[in-house]
């Protein structure tokens, strides 16, 4: 029986129709719920049947074209199926096949018994599965080293860049005379700074959430405060870039949000970085809505753009993908974004076409509170 509780699938190909009944004849009397069986005389024949996916071994007798047609089938499925080949002594040897498939076992006719057959089969399957699983071990390894090797050039230089830049503007600000070159440098050191603070939480929150230790915060804060605060934050960053970053707010979003403040800021971080990162010329677009029982924030651009289907990759990814790029732009970003809103009972929109830019949209239901004078905050619908 399989590990998915399937009998085994056994195919029978041989010329000589009296080793075909007599292998069908110890099939037909097994345990139908261990294994089941399929008789074919010749190679063609099973290929006729479209050959079926979840065969588990073959027995062939012992014939050259066939045994090198069960290796081919091997080698173009690549899956190393176990074989066990039946020798007839009548056999002419120029006839005979003298080569041994791995993963197979020879008999000779008169050793066609039921007990040998089956230990053989249960013993081959088992070695079978063994090195499927190493081979699965073998590629999780491969891919956990070239995560850790991206890992490691995403620390180099999402990290050090920014931070030798700030260094430098540091340095710098005590050889300038021009207050307002001061206060230029400043400005760009803070946002070398904020840069590195962001993808240390980013991979600060990746840790939690990959041991299921994500939390939300839940207070009351001013949603428009927010956005003006993260325009002011990357209006600079924008600008270097030759963007205009600008913030739409209807007048009627003048409201309170329950929510978790640190990290909403955290996802809308990561969309406008998302939003630079890939717009060359035009303008960012920061806007907010209340619509329904919802709140809609959008991090609009003008920049390239994304296919459909990887649109489709990015809503329907349970999680970080491993290789995946970790500097925000169509990674770890994204995937701390989705399991934010998702854990606050939210979703991501993602509208996008080649060339003609994306609006991701941050959708988070919850109660709004409208701050009237001299009264307390309540809650309305």
């Amino acid at each position: 029986m399989t590990a998915g509780g399937k009998p085994q699938l056994v195919v029978i190909i041989a010329h000589h129709e009296w080793l075909r009944a007599r292998l069908a004849s110890v099939f037909q009397e097994a345990d139908p719920s261990r294994y089941a069986h399929e008789v074919y005389p010749t190679f063609d024949a099973f290929l006729d049947t479209g050959c079926p996916a979840d065969v588990d071994s073959f027995i062939i007798d012992d014939d050259v074209s066939l045994h090198q047609c069960v290796s081919s089938h091997r080698k173009i499925t690549g899956r190393l199926l176990p074989v066990i080949r039946i020798t007839d002594p009548e056999t002419p040897e120029a006839a005979r096949c003298t080569e041994k498939l791995p993963m197979s076992e020879v008999f000779g006719s008169k050793q066609v018994r039921a007990d040998l057959l089956f230990t053989t089969l249960k013993y081959l399957n088992e070695v079978n599965t063994v090195i499927h699983e190493m081979g699965n071990l073998q590629s999780a390894i491969e891919l956990a080293d070239k995560t850790n090797t991206r890992f490691f050039q995403y620390m180099s230089h999402e990290l050090s860049s920014p931070l030798q830049a700030a260094k430098t503007l540091q340095a710098n600000i005590a050889l300038l005379d021009d207050i307002d070159e001061i206060k230029s440098n400043a400005r760009i050191s803070t946002i070398a700074i904020t840069h590195v603070l962001d993808a240390i939480n980013n991979i600060s929150e990746y840790v939690r959430v990959s041991k299921n230790q994500l939390s939300l915060q839940q207070e009351i804060f001013d949603v428009g405060s927010v956005l003006e605060e993260l325009v002011c934050l990357f209006r600079e960053h924008a600008a270097h870039k030759g963007l205009e970053l600008v913030l739409a707010l209807p007048s009627a979003l003048d409201c309170q949000y329950k929510g978790d403040k640190l990290r909403l800021r955290q996802v809308l971080v990561n969309l406008i970085k998302n939003a630079i990162k890939f717009t060359e010329e035009g303008q960012i677009t920061l806007s907010a809505c209340r619509h329904g029982d919802t709140l809609r924030i959008s991090v609009e651009d003008t920049g390239i753009g994304m296919a459909p289907e990887l649109v489709a990759d990015i809503l329907g990814r349970n999680g970080y993908t491993p290789g995946a790029d970790f500097d925000g732009g169509l990674g770890i970003g994204l995937m701390l974004s989705r399991e934010f809103l998702a854990s606050a009972g939210g979703h991501l929109d993602v509208e996008s076409a080649p060339g003609k830019g994306s609006r991701f949209t941050a959708v988070l239901p919850n109660e709004f509170y409208v701050q009237h004078p001299e009264q307390p905050l309540r809650a309305t619908g």
